[in-house]
């Protein structure tokens, strides 16, 4: 299931058109693991921008230091 985006009812309604029925508590797990790997994700992304910044940050000191 895909839960990107914010799209829970849409895929509810989904479900239920497609099979008559949704297991409540099967289609919450679902959801909170699609939430879960959406998280790292974006941790990661996040992660990844600071690692660039510090080092431009450090790259950036050690030429500020090397005109001293």
């Amino acid at each position: 299931m895909n839960f990107t985006n914010g799209y829970f009812l849409e895929e509810l309604a989904r479900q239920f058109a497609t099979y008559g029925q949704v297991k409540l508590a099967d289609f919450v797990l679902a959801w909170e693991e699609s939430i879960a790997k959406m998280m790292i994700a974006e941790t990661r992304t996040y992660v990844g921008r600071l690692q660039r910044e510090v080092a431009l940050l450090t790259t950036t000191q050690s030429q500020i230091c090397s005109f001293r």
